[in-house]
């Protein structure tokens, strides 16, 4: 007598992936796990860009050992760093990761050690990429393969997520269950996942400039479309939207020291921005060029068929492509003006409007909506 096939529960399925991604987050690095305490991840042999690489990741390592250090020692003066003394508020001259203590404190505490800190930190952000896309991609579409590949595709085959030498790029980690969140609390707002969803914002926001302005624009791409399942739910739809607002305020505090270097002349001026931020533009070819290497036609091909063909419920489909237009349009930087020149680009228009945008001297970090 045949036995009736069993589902993989869900709880399964999470642990299938979790330790298919650790595998796999091991071998991309490898052979980082044999020198794990005493070697960062090398740098890509191509002249200019290995210099930048590697200058990028000491300094993200020292970040991660001086704020878990500070934290223990000193949390009052966490800005107040140990490094071109006298000058104040000298973290300020970089990023922060304060988001990412939960994860670096701990590991520095143990070990005092700030290169296990770092490449401890930076595999678990990798893999956790990989994890949420998963937790995404498997709600929406009902299905653990789609999101397993999902996760591969988008954290370990993209060179944003996957950089084990640009932590400052890879830990985005909490994109996909702020939306995630998001989603079901537009629909069903229970205090519980709203107190969720602020927490995981506010550990987002607080990963790092970067991942905050992304954060934001995410957000902003998504909101009338979480008012609008909301409404078809019978719910008002701004419970979400007031969780993920208080989960930004840690920003403003945490932006104080960087105002006052703004004020104090330390960060270039608006039209000095501008022109920099020309230098780093691509056009539009040049994006689709990127994206294709980045996810191979086999990944945008699989990406363009769910989105067609997979079952998912009303307002995903457009979410989505809002989120993937949207990124390529920031992506393009000055790029990207309006019909006639009659308006500035849509990220000219934030670096005038957002505090600090305009420090974000690199307008292709946003293909990650993409």
């Amino acid at each position: 007598m045949m036995r009736p096939r069993t589902r993989t529960g869900p709880g399964r399925e999470l642990f299938l992936a979790s330790m298919a991604f650790a595998a796999l987050v091991l071998y991309l690095s490898w052979p980082l796990a044999l020198h794990f305490s005493d070697g960062l991840p090398s740098t890509p042999d191509d002249g200019a860009g290995s210099v930048w690489a590697e200058l990028d990741r000491n300094l993200l390592a020292w970040i991660l050992s001086w704020t878990a250090h500070a934290t223990f020692s000193q949390p009052w003066q966490i800005f107040q760093a140990n490094l071109f003394h006298p000058a104040p508020d000298s973290l300020a001259f970089s990023e922060h990761l304060l988001g990412l203590l939960p994860l670096s404190g701990p590991i520095y505490a143990w070990s005092a050690n700030p290169v296990l800190t770092y490449n401890a930190t930076t595999l678990i952000v990798v893999w956790a990429n990989a994890l949420a896309v998963f937790l995404l991609v498997r709600e929406w579409s009902g299905r653990a393969t789609a999101g397993f590949v999902a996760g591969c595709i988008f954290a370990l085959g993209s060179e944003i997520p996957l950089s084990f030498l640009r932590l400052h790029n890879s830990a985005i980690h909490f994109y996909p269950v702020i939306i995630l969140l998001a989603w079901r609390a537009a629909a069903r707002p229970h205090p519980f996942r709203l107190m969720g969803l602020t927490i995981v914002t506010a550990l987002q926001a607080l990963s790092g400039f970067y991942a905050a302005y992304g954060l934001v624009v995410l957000v902003g791409i998504a909101a009338p479309f979480l008012l609008a399942r909301g409404r078809r739910a019978g719910s008002a739809g701004v419970s979400p939207l007031i969780a993920i607002a208080m989960g930004l305020l840690p920003l403003l505090p945490v932006g104080v020291p960087y105002l006052r270097l703004r004020t104090s002349g330390h960060f270039p001026g608006l039209e000095e921005a501008r022109a920099a931020i020309a230098r780093f533009s691509f056009s539009s070819a040049d994006l689709s060029s990127i994206l294709l290497d980045e996810l191979t036609l086999l990944g945008l091909l699989l990406a363009v068929v769910g989105l067609l063909a997979g079952r998912v419920e009303r307002g995903v489909r457009a979410l989505l492509c809002a989120i993937a237009a949207g990124g390529f349009v920031l992506a393009l930087g000055t790029n990207a003006d309006l019909p006639g020149d009659v308006l500035p680009s849509p990220y000219e228009m934030l670096m005038g409007t957002i505090p600090g945008f305009s420090a974000m001297r690199a307008p292709l970090r946003f293909l990650y909506l993409t």
